[in-house]
């Protein structure tokens, strides 16, 4: 199945995963944020925090980024090609850039941004990452954004 996606300079595009995601995130962007369900815990202060949770779709997790995914962050942050779309990324050259995407994305909530990594039901495959950041409440508005690995 082809698509056309504006996000991609109107380049076509390939794979019913990434369409699955393209028109998951331009048909349910107005509304995502407000049906996110939140989990409340306390931190070791005793302080509340609002963590995300995972997302899930037929065929796809949106699942929160983890220490343990830093070799994934490198990889997918390390490629010119994703990065070329992201107009405030430079490729990473190092691990010590997957650490610091890793740890922006797990400062204590809330906060304004959040980004999930898109996992395939099927074989559990990493295809890249979507997020949001910019998010004003008070005006119900956010920039919400995502990455796929060249191959999806």
């Amino acid at each position: 199945m082809v698509c056309e996606s504006d996000q991609f300079d109107g380049k076509k595009c390939m794979g019913n995963d990434r369409m699955v995601l393209d028109d998951f995130v331009k048909s349910n962007a107005a509304s995502i944020f407000k049906h996110i369900d939140y989990m409340k815990v306390v931190d070791s202060r005793g302080r509340n925090e609002m963590l995300f949770t995972d997302l899930e779709t037929e065929r796809l997790v949106l699942k929160n980024i983890e220490r343990s995914d830093a070799d994934f962050i490198f990889a997918q942050f390390s490629d010119e090609e994703v990065t070329r779309y992201l107009f405030d990324e430079e490729p990473l050259t190092d691990m010590n850039g997957a650490d610091e995407i890793i740890d922006f994305y797990l400062q204590p909530e809330p906060r304004l941004q959040h980004r999930w990594i898109i996992v395939r039901k099927s074989d559990g495959m990493k295809m890249g990452t979507c997020g949001f950041h910019c998010w004003n409440r008070k005006n119900a508005s956010i920039e919400v954004g995502y990455d796929l690995n060249k191959n999806f």
